[in-house]
């Protein structure tokens, strides 16, 4: 049974229909970008540089910004392969001979070998062909006695021979430049891709992204939502970067589970003008979900100054002992990490000096209940005696 594409027809005109089929368009192409043949580009993306590859005429195609930075260089990139082509044909040979002795050596791969031998076959056809016409004729003068006839074709073969000679030493001379150009273009494009270094970006995001421009479908995660809608709007996929705000104002980015993950994400891309907004966002949400958010074990991967924010906020509906224990909870995590980093002597380490120095001041402690003060919070010594006997008299 012939299977069945799903494909959309629309009549144009009354003699003509347009066709369109693009269920396996995406997949396609997702799977041509994971070709390393095929890929000519590689960004090596974050601190740990991990290699992220691409086809520059797809990015290009794609992103303005993608094709000002492959290709409009002002002539430097032409410039380049000039150069690479262009010099003496000695210099070409050298450079030819340092990949084949790469080659040799093992430093390539079985294709690239293979593909230095095909075009030195064909590069040596001529010389092949001239070497075994004199052979042969060699072993037929062998065998037959020599008469005058055969001395005269010998003299032909000779000359023709030199002739031969010649004529190979000029396409030697007139071709070593084009063939060796070649060699040399088509060993510069396996082994030489374009390579760049992108430090502002986790590579899962900017993964994501090339995933984006190269198929047009992206799965948008909570966790590298701000690091793609950050990407989407510096290289300017607009249609990206409204897909990840539209996102995150439905509701399905900013979540009781996924609040922290996006706020501790935003520290890396907090000087980028879309990181702004969707923090404020974010902020908004935990106000009204303080009691939920605060008890949840993410929220102690937060840096220090995010949790001062979110416990100061007037608009945080949670109660004081709550935003008390979570404060705790942050410190002792924050302190226990210290530790397991061979930092046990350092102020770090104390978690009651971590509490005492940056959210002490922050809880309002009259509000707590006087019986939690004094059976809870005083046996801690993580808040100065006065304070808290200034709370309960306030009580």
């Amino acid at each position: 049974m012939e299977q069945q594409y799903p494909v959309t027809t629309t009549s144009t005109t009354m003699d003509e229909t347009l066709f369109e089929y693009k269920g396996g368009l995406a997949d396609d192409l997702k799977f041509l970008a994971a070709i390393p043949e095929v890929c000519d580009v590689t960004f090596l993306v974050g601190e740990t540089r991990e290699p992220v590859c691409a086809v520059k005429a797809i990015l290009a195609a794609r992103s303005r910004v993608f094709y000002k930075m492959l290709y409009d260089t002002n002539g430097k990139q032409l410039q380049h392969q000039q150069q690479s082509i262009g010099g003496s044909s000695s210099k070409r040979s050298g450079g030819l001979i340092k990949q084949l002795s790469g080659a040799a050596s093992g430093n390539q791969n079985p294709q690239q070998q293979n593909r230095l031998r095909m075009l030195l076959k064909r590069s040596s056809e001529p010389l092949i062909q001239h070497n075994h016409q004199q052979q042969y004729q060699s072993r037929q003068q062998q065998k037959s006695p020599p008469n005058r006839n055969s001395i005269k074709n010998n003299s032909k073969m000779a000359v023709a021979g030199s002739n031969a000679s010649t004529s190979w030493s000029k396409y030697k001379r007139g071709s070593a430049v084009g063939t060796s150009a070649t060699a040399i273009s088509n060993v510069a494009n396996v082994t030489s891709p374009t390579v760049i270094v992108i430090e502002e970006f986790d590579a899962d995001v900017f993964r994501q992204l090339v995933e984006y421009v190269h198929t047009g479908c992206v799965t948008l995660q909570p966790r590298t939502l701000l690091g793609v809608l950050n990407a989407a709007d510096c290289y300017g996929l607009d249609e990206l970067r409204a897909a990840c705000t539209g996102f995150a104002d439905t509701g399905g980015g900013i979540t009781v589970d996924t609040a922290c993950a996006l706020l501790a994400s935003a520290e890396r891309y907090i000087h980028y003008k879309c990181t702004k907004s969707l923090v404020q966002k974010v902020l908004e949400f935990v106000d009204v979900n303080g009691g939920r958010v605060l008890t949840l074990g993410s929220f102690t991967l937060l840096p220090q100054h995010v949790v001062r924010l979110i416990l100061s906020r007037d608009e945080l509906r949670a109660d004081e002992l709550t935003k008390f224990q979570a404060a705790l909870m942050w410190a002792k995590k924050y302190a226990a990490d210290a530790a397991d980093n061979n930092n046990a002597d350092s102020e770090d380490a104390d978690w009651r000096s971590l509490f005492r120095e940056h959210f002490a001041p922050i809880i309002q402690y009259h509000k707590i209940a006087a019986s939690v003060i004094l059976e809870e919070i005083m046996p801690l010594g993580v808040v100065p005696d006065r304070d808290l006997l200034s709370a309960l008299a306030y009580q």
